[in-house]
């Protein structure tokens, strides 16, 4: 009997049979049983979502919106206030709360449903949303932008630069206040450019009201990066 492998098949191998899956099953084509070919169609979906997924730090990978350790660190109207973000979520959604209010690990709960919302029969729209969000923090923004001030061929932070531009869903982590001009700073730039230019969502985390920011990113940029807003409840010790 003939057994299924990854190389084509040859006209005389497709005339002949029976033929067996490589899992030993005997089929009736070439290829591989049902149950083995619905295993390799989720580990080609999940390998398509790994740069979304591996975007997020590796001490946040495990928070979802079904992770018990959830309701231990972070508040349940905190989460409840997270998941009322509207769908189609809108271009601007500025995640605000002070420390420990769980801002990072709720945006990285709202990233991990949507690279977790698809799978292999997913139509191929979905399935790009899904495999084109990313996360990135403020600081890892900025410093690219002093690198590339410096050497503007440095592969690493035109890599970083670009991957954020042109992902579906941006998580930006931690936005301070700007240095100077805000509209000029990376975080600026790029929120207004993928606002306006793009239309893509981009989601902040920040402590700052949206009073404080306009104060050196300007009122344009807030009405922008906060046009839904999510308030975090003050953390209780």
């Amino acid at each position: 009997m003939e057994t299924a492998t990854d190389r084509l098949p040859t006209l005389t191998e497709l005339l002949t049979g029976p033929f067996r899956c490589r899992c030993g099953a005997e089929i009736a084509h070439w290829g591989a049983c049902e149950p083995c070919a619905e295993a390799q169609a989720k580990a080609d979906h999940d390998r398509r979502m790994t740069w979304a997924r591996e975007s997020i730090p590796e001490g946040f990978r495990w928070a979802s919106f079904g992770a018990p350790e959830l309701r231990e660190l972070v508040s349940a109207e905190a989460v409840r206030r997270v998941r009322a973000i509207r769908a189609p979520l809108p271009r601007g959604v500025a995640i605000v709360g002070p420390s420990g209010a769980g801002k990072t690990t709720l945006a990285c709960c709202v990233l991990r449903r949507i690279t977790d919302a698809t799978g292999p029969s997913s139509p191929s729209y979905m399935v790009d949303v899904a495999r084109g969000a990313r996360f990135v923090s403020a600081r890892a923004l900025e410093q690219a932008q002093q690198r590339l001030r410096a050497r503007a061929d440095d592969k690493r932070a035109l890599d970083l630069v670009a991957q954020a531009e042109r992902a579906s869903v941006l998580v930006i982590d931690n936005v301070e206040p700007a240095r100077a001009d805000g509209i000029d700073s990376a975080v600026g730039r790029l929120v207004m450019d993928r606002h306006d230019a793009r239309r893509l969502c981009t989601i902040i985390t920040t402590w700052m009201p949206a009073d404080e920011a306009s104060k050196t990113y300007g009122g344009g940029w807030v009405r922008r990066a906060y046009e839904q807003l999510v308030e975090l409840p003050e953390v209780v010790r």
